[in-house]
């Protein structure tokens, strides 16, 4: 889901933009105003707040304005996440009278505010009540999609294709294509075992060519060839994906027009990051020979070892050797001492964060698997979920602050509040003083104590600890053996009912049934290459020859790592032109920013039963925004 803060409305016809504030108080004269209607919109818009929605909800019948103003909150309030006061608002709307059409909008929104909430089954039957003959054309479109998304995150898939027939084969050009990128983002996180089950569970000639197409991809993948997408096309030419594979065919040729031919990768090999330097080039081997029919670019390895203070020198010898695409340095020292270049001439992908770039060069990128990334995603993640208020525990060493500080920084640009935090001692096993102190368990003890104290003569005095009820979320930052150990002493503390959002920086792919269960509920973010998640991730899994495995290992992120190197190559000349592009790697959705980093959109998961299941709902597209106004009144 998209995030937008601080909370603002788009401008209305005045430029007066609406802001929600909590709480305004409206003097009796505006009051009025608003009631007997001589208040206009963008005057009601500026003051809108929950003593005006009070004063709305006692009318017996309400302007059509004020009506309008509020279903118009809802929506904002959406947008930028505020799901709960959105509810909150909704629920407002109990004691409103309202006509068929202003209650079939409110359906609306409830059921897309259940939907973002990650409530499918309330969000359809929210939508079953909904009179759809009230609705406008769009409207009815924004319905069928929800439907569809629901339907998708709840893994009723053939069902899903059925409704999405509504959207997919109409006039209205964006919807279709948000469609097509709904089902065909979640047909290629499925398994083809999985695909293969659901051809079989249907008879519907559309179903089965959205499975064939998942399929085609797949083996277009795998065999470095478009044809099985264009032979796709030219038997579906009626189907709804149609224009969304033509466009899809058109992307790949476009990535060979001004692609690198000749790729230096300047890595260090002959030292002690040798392991991780042989995973990326391996990795990077692997994704050079999928190149989809095309010539493969030359490439050259320079490898300078620990002589980082040479860097440059390596740097200068692959532009003479011809190279129009560096992908290296590897290391802190290595990527700091390059970066101090003046002038880049050619692209150049350090793998690697900078503090600082010099904002004249727009040909040096960085791309990394830095846990303070990662930390920064889990922030995004847990804003959009709806939490506000955290606590975050993070190991107390120089790594560990330094990921709580970009996790905290991310946290508080979003508009969340560290209500509380603490630096554990990696050396302890039990932290359960320090976890009773972050909670405010203490301070429910020494109540007792009080209680006592003042009632010295009372047999007993049943006492049960709470915590506090000042947040709604924990960050417990740390490595998977941390996470572990203290995951069960924050249930024993009374948060079993806290969302706990973690790092998996070291995690190698391979369930523990047994110690695993020590992260029952957990939410974490990953790499699809780790998860194995996804039919690209999936089908290069296949062609990883076995001597250069690194399944199992902590070496298999820098494989990963490679593999989207080369993918970069090919594709960073489109990302520059337009920033809306984004590559589907196996290090997750790459973006390009304008700093020239490469930021990776992670796929989403939840421990239960000791297994990581994915949260669709993370990485679904925003549902479509409502358009309100009189009219639909």
């Amino acid at each position: 889901m998209s995030i937008q803060t601080p909370l603002k409305a788009e401008q209305n016809d005045a430029g007066v933009a609406a802001e929600w504030i909590d709480p305004d108080q409206i003097n009796s004269a505006e009051r009025n105003a608003i009631q007997d209607g001589s208040n206009s919109p963008p005057k009601m818009q500026q003051q809108l707040s929950w003593e005006f929605v009070h004063q709305v909800s006692t009318d017996y019948l309400p302007s059509k304005e004020a009506i309008v103003l509020l279903l118009n909150s809802v929506e904002q309030l959406l947008s930028a996440g505020h799901f709960a006061i959105a509810v909150r608002l909704i629920h407002q709307f109990d004691n409103v009278a309202l006509n068929v059409s202003q209650l079939s909008l409110l359906r609306l929104l409830e059921a897309k505010a259940f939907y973002m909430n990650g409530k499918s089954q309330q969000s359809l039957k929210s939508l079953n009540k909904i009179d759809e003959s009230t609705l406008s054309g769009r409207h009815k479109l924004i319905a069928a999609w929800l439907r569809t998304a629901n339907l998708i995150s709840l893994g009723r898939v053939v069902s899903a294709l059925q409704e999405s027939k509504v959207t997919t084969v109409n006039s209205d050009n964006v919807l279709s294509r948000k469609t097509a990128k709904l089902i065909f983002n979640d047909l290629l996180s499925r398994s083809a075992q999985e695909i293969e089950e659901y051809m079989d569970a249907t008879t519907d000639p559309y179903s089965i060519a959205w499975f064939t197409l998942a399929l085609a991809l797949e083996q277009a993948t795998a065999r470095n060839s478009l044809q099985e997408l264009k032979t796709w096309m030219q038997q579906n030419s009626s189907h709804g994906a149609y224009n969304y594979v033509s466009e899809h065919i058109v992307a790949t040729q476009r990535l060979h027009e001004g692609i690198a031919q000749q790729i230096a990768l300047l890595m260090p090999i002959s030292s002690d990051l040798q392991d991780a330097a042989i995973a990326i080039m391996d990795g990077f081997s692997l994704a050079s020979s999928q190149g989809m029919g095309v010539n493969m670019p030359k490439f050259r390895i320079y490898d300078y070892g620990n002589q980082t203070e040479l860097i440059e020198a390596y740097y200068e010898a692959a532009l003479r050797d011809g190279a129009d695409f560096v992908i290296g340095p590897l290391g802190k020292s290595a990527v700091e001492s390059l970066a101090r270049r003046e002038k880049f001439p050619v692209p150049t992908l350090v793998l690697g964060h900078l503090e600082s770039v010099n904002d004249q060069n727009d040909n040096i990128f960085q791309f990394s698997l830095s846990p303070e990334d990662d930390a920064e995603a889990v922030a995004d993640r847990a804003y959009s979920d709806g939490a506000r208020h955290a606590v975050a525990l993070y190991p107390d060493t120089k790594q560990g602050h330094r990921i709580f500080s970009a996790w905290s920084a991310q946290w508080k640009i979003l508009g969340g509040r560290v209500t509380q935090s603490y630096a554990y001692d990696i050396a302890v096993s039990d932290h359960s003083q320090s976890i009773k102190a972050l909670f405010n368990i203490d301070l429910s003890s020494t109540r007792l104590n009080e209680l006592r104290d003042a009632l010295p003569n009372t047999p007993s005095v049943k006492f049960s600890a709470r915590r506090r009820q000042d947040i709604d979320v924990v960050f417990l930052l740390g490595n998977t053996q941390q996470t572990r150990l203290i995951k069960p002493q924050i249930e024993f503390h009374h948060a079993h009912d806290l969302p706990v959002y973690s790092l998996k920086s070291n995690y190698i792919g391979i369930p523990d049934l047994v110690a695993d269960l020590d992260l029952e509920g957990v939410i974490f973010g990953d790499i699809p290459w780790i998860l194995n998640h996804g039919l690209v991730s999936q089908s290069l899994r296949k062609q990883v020859p076995k001597k250069k495995s690194r399944y199992g290992t902590v070496l298999d992120r820098f494989y990963a790592l490679g593999m989207d190197s080369y993918g970069l190559t090919q594709n960073i000349h489109l990302m520059q032109r337009n920033n809306n592009l984004a590559y589907k790697g196996t290090t997750g959705t790459l973006r390009l920013e304008a700093n020239g980093r490469i930021r990776r959109q992670l796929e989403w998961f939840q421990i239960s039963k000791a297994q990581a299941v994915h949260l669709r709902l993370a990485t679904s597209p925003e549902p479509p925004q409502l358009e309100l106004s009189d009219k639909d009144q």
